[in-house]
């Protein structure tokens, strides 16, 4: 089996750098107030901070993980959080490579939303994508818009894309985002997935 790679966020916008970690091996302490969160089924983590939620899931051949700060179990979704989402032979569903397809993507939104930033930065395996723009919401059903760091992660080696979402009431962006650039900046992918 392959070796677990770890992506931080700042490390593809400037440092470039990943530590391995291998699949049955210790996460790194995780910072104060977080702990790893496994995701078995892609053999990855991610940090959750201490009090909020998770939940994993598969649809269509998409596996899902999702980081809360409300119990999204309930049946009223989330505002704020994180998820992940594994897509797996991207060559074959999109007809593209990951790379490309994480490109697109971020094309695609940019079509829809203004960008507020965008970056990319190739680590070994990996090529990602990094995006923020703010999610108007219907303001007849009283939400609040919504703003979205996402990060689209493609390894054309095994034709597998990872996309990340972390979002939070604009509102409340500063605040929340003081977590999200944390559990960003540590995230954990198998490079064989």
């Amino acid at each position: 089996m392959s070796s677990i790679r770890s992506l931080a966020l700042l490390a593809l916008l400037c440092l470039g750098f990943s530590t391995p970690v291998g699949a049955e091996e210790p996460l790194p302490k995780p910072p104060e107030g977080f702990t790893w969160q496994r995701m078995p089924p892609i053999h990855g983590a991610l940090l959750r901070p201490d009090g909020w939620f998770y939940n994993e899931g598969k649809q269509a051949g998409t596996d899902g993980f999702f980081v809360t700060k409300e119990d999204a179990e309930t049946g009223a979704g989330f505002t704020t959080g994180v998820s992940v989402f594994c897509v797996r032979d991207i060559p074959t569903r999109m007809g593209k490579s990951p790379t490309a397809y994480a490109s697109q993507y971020a094309d695609v939104v940019a079509t829809k939303h203004e960008l507020l930033d965008r970056s990319s930065k190739l680590e070994g395996p990996f090529t990602a994508v990094r995006f923020r723009f703010v999610e108007a919401r219907p303001a007849k059903d009283g939400q609040e818009s919504l703003t979205k760091s996402q990060l689209i992660i493609g390894n054309d080696k095994t034709g597998t894309a990872f996309l990340v979402v972390f979002q939070a009431p604009t509102a409340s962006w500063a605040e929340a985002w003081k977590t999200g650039e944390v559990i960003l900046k540590r995230l954990v992918f198998d490079d064989g997935i």
